[in-house]
């Protein structure tokens, strides 16, 4: 049986989400490439190596065990979480577990422009 102050305490929880709207209940689950990709179904976790490098795109994952190299993109305005961001230098790559999302659909001898919406188990590489 609910006290009055948990009836009252269940309500003002109830009006403050009704308030806030529908998408702060959601917010905490919006990655970076939220709205920015064609096909966020095609999303997927990939181990690897990110460096920027000479070019454009300048920021370049390689994917761990494989030749395969991916841009992120939009070139110059690179879509990556900010602990990413913050880590990455001229002079240093960083080692990690990516879950990147293809901007566009997959074009045949190109680089696959990719958007880095989440980085987990990040290790700073010195000078590679």
């Amino acid at each position: 049986m609910r006290t009055r102050l948990q009836t009252r305490h269940a309500m003002l929880c109830a009006g403050f989400l009704l308030l806030a709207g529908p998408q702060a209940a959601f917010a905490a689950d919006e990655g970076v490439c939220t709205g920015r990709v064609e096909a966020p179904q095609q999303c997927r976790w990939m181990a690897g190596r990110v460096q920027v490098g000479n070019g454009t795109p300048a920021i370049r994952i390689t994917q761990q065990g494989g030749h395969r190299v991916y841009a992120v993109g939009p070139s110059e305005h690179e879509w990556m979480p900010d602990n990413l961001r913050s880590r990455l230098t001229l002079d240093n790559a960083v080692q990690a577990d990516f879950r990147i999302c293809p901007i566009h659909r997959s074009q045949p001898n190109g680089l696959r422009e990719v958007c880095v919406d989440e980085v987990k188990h990040l290790k700073v590489i010195d000078h590679p």
